[in-house]
């Protein structure tokens, strides 16, 4: 008897966990035999954000800026052409990096260690010193090295910000 009882609450655990069936979803298109076309990816939504995005496609604050760094990186042919405006911290890139340096934040997810993330900056003008706070905008283009594709940013606009932002995100 115990044993059909835990049996029984497996498969019912993983019915939840699968989801339901269109079939018991009363209102589904889907259920009533309509063709349905997929959905189309919803944007990740931004927090408010102070400044104008008029200027720039996308702006990337401190909610979900890894993950949208990561959509980025995943789907640069969807980015590439497309005006960014984020802000962050300076960090010199190494003597033969793709780019000078980059705008970066620090993402900690679990464990004992933060890591940088951002992207690597193409700019024409005087960078700032390592660690200052900035906003940047800019166009990103796709490079090419050993590895594989990766995105820079083409800066436009540089801004060293009296007010620094949150180093660390966990998005």
């Amino acid at each position: 008897m115990r044993r059909t009882a835990v049996l029984a609450a497996l498969i019912l655990l993983l019915v939840w966990l699968s989801g339901c069936p269109s079939g018991l979803n009363p209102g589904n298109p889907a259920a009533e035999g309509e063709k349905v076309p997929p959905a189309a990816p919803e944007a990740v939504p931004d927090a408010p954000s102070t400044a104008d995005s008029a200027e720039a496609d996308i702006v990337i604050d401190e909610f979900f800026f890894a993950g949208r760094l990561n959509d980025i990186f995943t789907n640069l042919n969807d980015y590439t052409g497309k005006s960014v405006r984020y802000e962050g911290f300076v960090y010199r890139l190494e003597a033969g990096a793709p780019a000078p340096f980059a705008v970066v934040r620090r993402y900690y997810c679990c464990g004992p260690d933060a890591y940088l993330v951002g992207l690597p900056c193409q700019y024409s003008g005087e960078i700032p010193g390592n660690d200052a706070w900035v906003e940047v905008t800019g166009v990103l283009a796709k490079e090419e090295d050993e590895t594989g594709e990766f995105p820079v940013l083409q800066v436009t606009g540089l801004t060293v910000q009296e007010t620094r932002g949150e180093d660390t995100v966990y998005q």
